[in-house]
């Protein structure tokens, strides 16, 4: 699996419209993709895996890498949306 800085040179060279480095990111995210659709009916796998795929390649395309929380910034926000 990549580390931080790695995945952010990806997304910032796909933003670039470097699609082999896209094709890349996705590869990493297929592992855990397969393990989530393993979750779903089998007649219904193949078509989420598309949707997931289509919006794995969205929000890398529109992710700003300048703007990113960090980690605890992440997590500190997903406390304050709790009821």
């Amino acid at each position: 699996m990549m580390n931080k800085v790695q995945m952010r040179h990806y997304v910032k060279e796909a933003q670039r419209g470097d699609r082999e480095t896209l094709a890349c990111l996705i590869q990493q995210f297929e592992p855990s993709i397969r393990n989530c659709l393993r979750q779903t009916p089998p007649g219904e796998r193949d078509d989420l895996r598309q949707e997931l795929m289509l919006k794995l390649i969205e929000i890398t395309l529109h992710y700003d890498t300048e703007k990113a929380p960090t980690f605890t910034e992440f997590q500190l926000s997903l406390h304050e949306k709790k009821p």
